[in-house]
């Protein structure tokens, strides 16, 4: 999920309510849309469009990324997702609190 709309190849408006990790249960914020991130950085399906989050300019869901097939490991302060062949698909590094900001992510597009 991102709050920078700019960063979207294709956007489809789609509203309900998600957790950005901060808020209590059964509390969250609106999401306005859904789409494709492609960038150089980034090639993502399925991100939320969710304007009220200040605190991040995106969050990865480690789970998702496993539900399609990726392992995510981290040692030290580095994390890793490979691919089921064992292919390198993305990378980032711990900048606070558990926080890992994302080098690169170039997950395979259907």
């Amino acid at each position: 999920m991102t709050s920078d709309k700019s960063i979207f190849s294709d956007l489809k408006p789609l509203a309900g309510l998600v957790s950005d990790g901060r808020a209590g249960a059964g509390a969250g914020v609106p999401m306005h849309g859904i789409g494709a991130v492609y960038s150089w950085e980034v090639a993502l399906q399925d991100v939320w469009y969710v304007p009220g989050m200040s605190t991040y300019i995106g969050l990865v869901s480690a789970g998702q990324l496993t539900a399609i097939g990726l392992k995510t490991e981290i040692a030290g302060d580095v994390c890793t997702i490979t691919s089921a062949d064992g292919s390198e698909v993305g990378k980032g590094r711990m900048v606070s609190d558990g926080i890992f900001q994302v080098d690169f992510l170039r997950v395979p597009f259907n």
